[in-house]
């Protein structure tokens, strides 16, 4: 059986979260741990929270064959970045990263 869940959070002033999951592989008949492995993703500042643990779930799932966060971890990374966003230091991190991304070249 595999499973992934939410480890941690590491929230960045620049507004980068970085998701840490473990991933599990256990005996379906005893449920004793056979492996296990962390993983990453990656929410950038300049992508919606939403979007971006579409594209870690589309490659925990397609690609390393492993179940998608739950909705609750979901829910946790959401609230967690969105207040990390709020916070002005942040915020005005953000902003000034977006006004560069439009800015003609």
């Amino acid at each position: 059986m595999k499973t992934t869940t939410l480890e941690y959070l590491t929230l960045c002033m620049d507004g980068h979260v970085i998701v840490q999951f473990m991933k599990r592989l256990a005996d379906p008949d005893t449920g004793q741990e056979a492996f296990r492995e962390p993983h990453r993703g990656v929410v950038p500042p300049l992508m919606s929270v939403e979007e971006a643990l579409a594209q870690i779930n589309a490659n925990l799932v397609k690609d390393l064959r492993y179940p998608p966060l739950s909705d609750v971890d979901i829910k946790t990374v959401i609230a967690q970045a969105e207040a990390w966003h709020r916070v002005p230091a942040v915020a005005a991190t953000i902003a000034n990263a977006k006004k560069a991304a439009l800015a003609p070249d």
